[in-house]
Order: C-alpha cells, then structure tokens, then sequence
C-alpha cells in the first residue's frame, strides 16, 4: 500500500481520503482508484472466501479495460 500511496500522489492533483482505513485516490475529483472492502463480487477461486486485497482502478473506456482483461497472468478481473 506504500507503494500505491507514492505512485498515486505522485500524480498531478491527486487527493486521497480514507474510508474504514481503505484509500481511495482522486484525480481532479474524479474516482482513479479504491481499496475495496469484501465483497460477493471478488472471491478466492480456491477458498471461496471474500477477497481483502482487490484495487479498483477506473479506465476511461472499453478499449482500454479490454486489454487489461486480457492479460494472462489473471491479476486483472471485471465485475
């Protein structure tokens, strides 16, 4: 999370706020990121169990989530 607080700040107007100790990052005023709670939507293929690590990031369109979905080391899902 260190890693993501410095790389996020660096960016240009970019301001973070913390929810239950979870950040979320804002460019402009627009949502970049968020340290989601558990959710339904994110589980541990072998446990079941609700995921406690998942970063949503926003893409500005298709053509940019597309490829991302598409890597094959499986970092990456869509909900």
């Amino acid at each position: 999370m260190a890693d993501l607080d410095e790389l996020a700040l660096a960016l240009p107007e970019t301001t973070k706020e913390l929810s239950d100790g979870r950040p979320t990052y804002r460019v402009h005023g627009k949502l970049l990121c968020v340290h989601r709670s558990r959710r339904a939507d994110a589980l541990d293929p072998d446990t079941g169990e609700r995921l406690d690590d998942v970063l949503m990031l926003r893409v500005p369109d298709l053509d940019v989530k597309e490829p991302i979905l598409a890597d094959d080391r499986g970092l990456f899902f869509t909900t």
